[in-house]
């Protein structure tokens, strides 16, 4: 009686330290993007469980998306935590166009890996890119320069442009070595500053507009139907 006695309270005990750590892995997530709705216009913050949350409002007049994804898969890498940014208004392009930087066969970030034509890049772009787009859809790379000063950030992972829009990914925070090394399960010691994340939109707003703006010399803005891709 007394052993079972024992190991009734101990599961007890072992269930509350789960639900605590539940409840504590789940704030300090939720903490991350709570602390940047202030950025947005008529912010929703939205959570289920323990995944990390996913921010949703207005910025400069059009709706935009911010999340974060853990990205456990890549070899002989620390886990990385990226922030994804997707702002919805129409840009002049036939379809997606897919930017992804350092390609590897473990990303997560890029739906481009579907798309089944890749293009040399203009000479002005980081070397390690990877142009992808479905067939036959591939607009004038030199009418995307605005796209630049993105791709040639350190932090930045991915850009996809639609014709509903753009997102990008960049590195948020790597795993914490220490803790990764003893029990393989990825902790990130991350903030992020409504300045960040201001810098950030900003930049996705410049480059739509510089889009626009090369389209409209042009003279002339496609219109098509391909609508935004997140990633697997």
């Amino acid at each position: 009686m007394l052993l079972l006695t024992i190991l009734a309270v101990t599961g007890v005990l072992l269930v509350r330290m789960q639900m605590r750590h539940v409840r504590r892995v789940a704030e300090e997530r939720r903490s991350i993007l709570d602390s940047v709705r202030t950025v947005l216009e008529c912010s929703e913050l939205a959570q289920q469980g323990i995944d990390y949350p996913v921010l949703t409002g207005l910025y400069r007049g059009a709706p935009v998306t911010v999340a974060l994804i853990a990205d456990t898969l890549a070899l002989r890498e620390l886990p990385t935590l990226w922030l994804s940014v997707t702002r919805r208004e129409p840009l002049p392009l036939p379809g997606p166009v897919d930017l992804l930087l350092r390609p590897s066969p473990t990303d997560i970030v890029s739906p481009g890996e579907r798309f089944p034509a890749q293009h040399p890049a203009p000479p002005d772009w980081p070397a390690h890119i990877r142009v992808a787009t479905p067939a036959g859809l591939l607009p004038d790379l030199a009418e995307l320069s605005a796209v630049l000063p993105l791709l040639h950030d350190p932090r930045t992972k991915d850009v996809l442009l639609t014709p509903t829009g753009a997102r990008v990914i960049s590195r948020l925070a790597r795993a914490e070595l220490g803790q990764y090394r003893i029990v393989k399960r990825s902790k990130f010691d991350v903030r992020l500053s409504a300045e960040q994340l201001t810098d950030m939109l900003d930049a996705v707003c410049a480059m739509a507009e510089g889009i626009q703006v090369a389209a409209t010399n042009r003279g002339g803005m496609p219109s098509a139907d391909a609508t935004l891709e997140g990633p697997r």
